[in-house]
C-alpha cells in the first residue's frame, strides 16, 4: 500500500495529511484508541475528530474507496 499511499499524497497535496505509523515502532495509544487491528487501516480525522469509518484494504481495489472517502470529506459530504 506504500506506493498508493505516496500517489495519494501527491493527488492530494495541500488538502490533505497522510501520516504513517508502524505498530512495532510508535506509541500503541493509537492502535488502541481506534482499535485498529488489521494493517493497513486508513482513519478519516478531520478536525481534529473520526470524520468516516475506518477503512482496512490491502490492494490497489482499496485505493478507489479511500480516494472516494477523501474527495467526500473535502467537499462536505460526509
Amino acid at each position: 500500500m506504500g506506493r498508493y499511499v505516496d500517489l495519494m499524497s501527491d493527488d492530494f497535496i495541500d488538502r490533505v495529511l497522510f501520516l504513517t505509523c508502524n505498530k512495532e515502532s510508535h506509541n500503541h495509544d493509537i492502535f488502541e484508541k481506534y482499535n485498529i487491528e488489521t494493517i493497513p487501516t486508513f482513519l478519516f480525522i478531520k478536525n481534529n475528530e473520526q470524520a468516516a469509518p475506518p477503512y482496512t484494504g490491502p490492494d490497489a481495489l482499496s485505493v478507489d474507496k479511500i480516494e472516494t472517502v477523501i474527495n467526500d470529506l473535502i467537499n462536505g459530504k460526509t
